[in-house]
């Protein structure tokens, strides 16, 4: 087995700026359209990715990346199989996180 040495010391320090509550906008999509833009402007590598958790009827969760295509509606928007397993969890419990 490879030995990696104290996994616990590999990080990134991630201060670049801070998140005020008083600086905060009322509506959260317009802080997320925010960073999304800041994300696209820094060439970041797939800057839409995002991780979509749902939950199987036996209540075990699971997660997949999914790549956003928008917002419409106050919803964020991404494409899927519907016959795949994210696809039937949805259409059983469309809550999602």
């Amino acid at each position: 087995m490879k030995n990696y040495g104290n996994i616990a010391d590999i990080r990134q320090e991630y201060t670049k700026s801070g998140l005020r509550e008083n600086e905060l906008p009322d509506d959260p999509l317009l802080l997320f359209s925010q960073w999304l833009q800041e994300a696209i402007d820094a060439k970041v590598d797939e800057p839409t990715a995002v991780t979509v958790g749902t939950v199987s009827p036996e209540g075990k969760p699971s997660t997949r990346t999914v790549l956003l295509k928008g917002l419409h509606d106050g919803k964020f928007v991404f494409y899927t199989n519907y016959e795949g397993r994210k696809g039937k969890q949805l259409a059983q419990n469309p809550y999602i996180s």
